[in-house]
């Protein structure tokens, strides 16, 4: 699975699933970039419950070259903004000039499960949906769909022109099944569909979009969960994925 030479993309790389891919893919050999909203750790929300909200990139280039991952490119980037995003790809098509692997697992809404706004009062992640506050629609849609979408978009333009490339969707099962919230659920199986979607147009090229699915919770350092996964393990098999032969046999 060695990745020398290879470029990737991680967006929401500062906690759980986006930090251990990062750091995988890294250690593998992969130059890889690596976004998220804050370059220093933020202040948690006053009255927030957990000890850490956003994370930050300086924390996961730190805790990455203690685990030996040596190419970690930093890049403040708000993936609610499309300007932001395009900016990205003119940085990596400027500095390398393609683009190998893209694994986006930034999102949206789960600032409420962490108790991230505190001034809205009481929040039940799994409560009805009439009984949720609107603004949690846009939270999952906004980052977790949308900008997967245009990600993926301006990541195609340049993977189509190399006839190779690998696009991952951090997904869960809920994409195929009811669990916890509607919003939460809907948007992963937006996020799933969009894969298969994608496929049909990318396959000529030998682009592979998949929803990769982590086993159950993943460790954060914002979050303490006991028996969680390591989100290293999710980017090893994102390697694997990329190195194997049958890869296109996946596809969507």
């Amino acid at each position: 699975m060695a990745l020398s030479g290879k470029v990737a993309l991680v967006t929401g790389a500062t906690r759980s699933v986006g930090r251990g891919v990062a750091h995988a893919l890294s250690q593998l050999g992969a130059k890889v970039y690596i976004t998220a909203r804050h370059a220093k750790e933020a202040k948690k929300p006053p009255g927030a419950e957990r000890h850490t909200f956003w994370g930050s990139l300086d924390i996961t280039v730190r805790e990455g070259r203690e685990m030996g991952a040596t190419s970690l490119v930093p890049v403040v980037c708000d993936h609610r903004d499309d300007d932001q995003t395009a900016g990205l790809f003119e940085r990596i098509i400027r500095d390398d000039g393609h683009l190998d692997i893209v694994v986006h697992a930034a999102w949206g809404g789960y600032e409420r499960l962490r108790g991230g706004y505190p001034e809205d009062g009481p929040f039940d992640w799994s409560a009805d949906f009439w009984a949720q506050p609107l603004s949690l629609w846009d939270e999952m849609q906004v980052v977790g769909v949308r900008s997967n979408y245009l990600v993926s978009a301006f990541a195609a333009r340049m993977m189509v022109a190399q006839r190779s490339g690998l696009l991952v969707s951090i997904s869960y099962r809920c994409g195929q099944e009811y669990s916890e919230n509607v919003a939460y659920s809907t948007s992963h199986a937006a996020m799933d569909t969009m894969a298969r979607h994608m496929a049909i147009d990318l396959k000529p090229y030998d682009v592979a979009p998949v929803s990769l699915y982590p086993m159950g919770a993943v460790e954060d350092v914002a979050w303490d969960v006991s028996g969680a996964e390591s989100g290293v393990f999710v980017g090893r098999a994102v390697a694997a994925l990329y190195a194997d032969p049958a890869l296109m046999s996946k596809t969507g």
